[in-house]
């Protein structure tokens, strides 16, 4: 499960690296993947636990990104690996609004911030963000990628309910 999550935090900046590998002593290549705007990979919505080895390894991958908005994005993958959610948002605040021009990476920061904010206990933020991704990118996979988040959300509030 670490793996993948590795693997989805690379492959969704748009890198491919089994960070675990270089952890563990082995060189890992960092190797672009083709990149197709209008599709977004989708982000594991429940981060698995990430060793301090393989979090360094992420950290020292970052540095060969040249796009800075990339780079803002793999940080706050790397913040929410780490468990600091409030500067993996600031992080994509920051993203957002320093490269509002780069859709491909406004709309990978927005549902990544979705799933951050119902992470911190912030379901309204959380459903709003999704809304807006579902409205701003009709008909495609993040479109379809923020309507299944919205049915978790959904699903986390009734289950909250149901505890009260």
């Amino acid at each position: 499960m670490k793996r993948v999550c590795l693997l989805i935090l690379f492959s969704v900046a748009g890198l491919s690296v089994v960070a675990g590998e270089e952890a563990e002593g082995t060189s890992a290549e960092v190797t672009p993947v083709e990149e197709t705007p209008a599709e977004v990979t989708p982000v594991e919505e429940t981060p698995a636990e990430v060793t301090p080895a393989e979090i360094q390894a992420m950290e020292k991958k970052i540095l060969t990104v040249n796009d800075p908005a990339a780079r803002l994005f793999y940080q706050a993958n790397i913040y929410r690996a780490k468990g600091e959610m409030e500067k993996a948002l600031q992080s994509l605040a920051k993203l957002t609004a320093l490269h509002s021009h780069n859709e491909r990476w406004v709309t990978r920061s927005e549902l990544l911030s979705a799933m951050l904010y119902l992470e911190v206990g912030l379901p309204d933020a959380a459903e709003v963000t999704s809304r807006q991704v579902e409205f701003l990118n009709k008909g495609t996979d993040a479109a379809e990628q923020a309507r299944r988040f919205l049915e978790t959300i959904g699903q986390v509030e009734k289950q909250s309910e149901e505890v009260k």
